[in-house]
């Protein structure tokens, strides 16, 4: 392979397309445009006119059932599978003294002894009551935000404080616990950062998932993101 490479640029080479050792500022503008036009449209090899992206998965199975669907739709969009996790990404640590906490009093995650990091943005995150987990009754609310979790935390306080329509977890305490007041704890599920189209998916996907009669999402939110659905051969929905 790399000695057919070489041979191409001694042929080039040979036949003044470029030089052998190219100078740095040879071409310097088509080779930049080149470039930039590379970064910018490397999913169009092939006629396509658009991207997506879709979680790793073994052998490639999601991508492939994605890209099958895709074109049947007859849509030009390339499906591309994400690089999964190094070795070293997943044990590495890059801030080994970060703080775990928070001392904030409004942090809905810290002072909940809730999971995950309150300053992420780009998070999933799920709302139980305290009192229901402890009875081993699930009662949850699934969310996602583009900011992070101690800012959308804090406008569910404030709301689920001044008892407005729009606070799910008021909502929940005054259809299912006689409008009494109750304890919440908020985690993080997922940090996606600038990867909105996959938040909101994972979001579909917990709600999807979840048993009957255990979420305290209103029902507008369980329609917020369609997932397509493919049909395998031995007649199973796979997501």
């Amino acid at each position: 392979m790399l000695h057919k490479a070489y041979d191409e640029i001694q042929r080039k080479a040979k036949n003044g397309e470029r030089p052998l050792y190219r100078p740095y500022d040879w071409n310097r503008e088509e080779r930049d445009k080149a470039k930039k036009n590379k970064v910018n449209d490397w999913y169009g090899q092939g006629g396509y006119q658009s991207v997506i992206f879709v979680p790793s998965t073994p052998g490639s199975v999601l991508q492939q059932r994605y890209q099958s669907e895709v074109d049947r739709q007859g849509l030009r969009i390339r499906v591309v599978e994400k690089a999964g996790r190094s070795i070293k990404g997943m044990i590495q640590r890059s801030d080994p003294f970060q703080i775990e906490k928070c001392d904030r009093q409004s942090c809905m995650v810290c002072q909940t002894s809730g999971k995950g990091s309150c300053d992420k943005e780009g998070v999933t995150y799920s709302i139980h009551r305290v009192e229901c987990t402890e009875k081993g009754i699930e009662k949850v609310y699934y969310g996602e935000s583009s900011r992070n979790a101690y800012s959308r935390g804090e406008e569910h306080l404030d709301e689920y404080r001044r008892k407005t329509k729009d606070s799910v977890l008021w909502r929940h305490c005054r259809l299912d616990h006689e409008s009494e007041i109750q304890n919440f704890t908020m985690s993080v599920t997922g940090i996606y950062r600038r990867d909105a189209m996959l938040r909101q998916v994972s979001e579909a996907v917990a709600l999807g998932n979840a048993k009957v009669g255990t979420i305290i999402n209103t029902k507008k939110e369980w329609n917020y993101v369609q997932l397509p659905r493919v049909v395998v051969d031995n007649g199973e929905d796979s997501d």
